[in-house]
């Protein structure tokens, strides 16, 4: 329920800047893990060599942190709480 409030927060540009600097910069720190692990690492380059973009995790990071609020909060506005769950008898 926390969630789906917090969602709905950001549906309505409810985004400070701090909150948003917090949310690069956890971005930024798991990207600089990628490198810490073989698997993370082999598993990163795979991705991006099957999407076709072999951008390095650290220039990902780097494109992150030029994100700005401003332009993050239109698309905001197209969030989506619907949910679909199944439980097994």
């Amino acid at each position: 329920d926390g969630i789906l409030k917090e969602i709905e927060r950001m549906k309505n540009g409810e985004i400070s800047e701090k909150e948003f600097e917090a949310a690069k910069i956890s971005l930024k720190n798991s990207y600089n893990e990628i490198n810490d692990s073989s698997f993370s690492y082999i598993n990163w380059y795979h991705t991006r060599h099957i999407s076709g973009s072999l951008l390095t995790p650290e220039l990902f990071s780097e494109m992150i942190q030029n994100v700005t609020l401003d332009e993050v909060l239109p698309s905001s506005h197209d969030l989506n709480t619907s949910t679909t769950s199944s439980t097994k008898c």
